[in-house]
């Protein structure tokens, strides 16, 4: 069976971290780690990067978290 990103990306897992859909519970946590020092380097993200621009983000599917493995949580 030939998989999609997506389905490759969420099959990936290390130690600490997994790679995740992203949902729409995730949009404050995003507009949070995502400050200056990450809008600097991603040209397609404003600045400021607000819960707005984490919604419209987590509404694209090719978008996917990485997160830690114990807890969940976005990194």
């Amino acid at each position: 069976k030939t998989r999609n990103m997506t389905e490759t990306l969420t099959h990936i897992l290390t130690e600490r971290c997994r790679i995740d859909r992203l949902t729409a519970e995730d949009a404050p946590a995003l507009a949070a780690i995502t400050d200056t020092s990450v809008t600097s380097q991603i040209p397609f993200l404003p600045e400021p990067f607000g819960e707005a621009d984490a919604r419209a983000l987590i509404a694209d599917p090719d978008f996917h978290a990485v997160r830690d493995v114990a807890g969940g949580d976005l990194l």
